[in-house]
């Protein structure tokens, strides 16, 4: 809900930044980071059409394995299409 309202604000600025949220990667709270936690932040930035993002440990210390395996990346509205491809011909 909040990455969609930020999009949603930034397409009344003319010129606004692309959005790089920062992603929680550490654990001491509610809920504990671990892979499927970072994992759930990412693809609800994909899902809502955000491309971009960091994550933030307080200890330095980030879960390798929440990003070593491609994560989907969502076919929504949001997304920006592909530019037309031109072929070349050969002689």
């Amino acid at each position: 809900a909040v990455l969609a309202a930020a999009r949603r604000r930034d397409a009344g600025i003319p010129g606004a930044a692309d959005l790089v949220p920062w992603y929680r990667d550490f654990g001491g709270g509610s809920p504990a980071a671990d892979s499927a936690a970072v994992r759930a932040q990412i693809q609800a930035g994909y899902h809502n059409g955000i491309r971009s993002w960091m994550l933030w440990s307080s200890t330095g210390a980030y879960t390798a394995s929440a990003v070593r395996e491609p994560i989907r990346r969502d076919t929504t509205k949001a997304r920006k299409p592909a530019p037309a491809r031109r072929g070349h011909h050969s002689r």
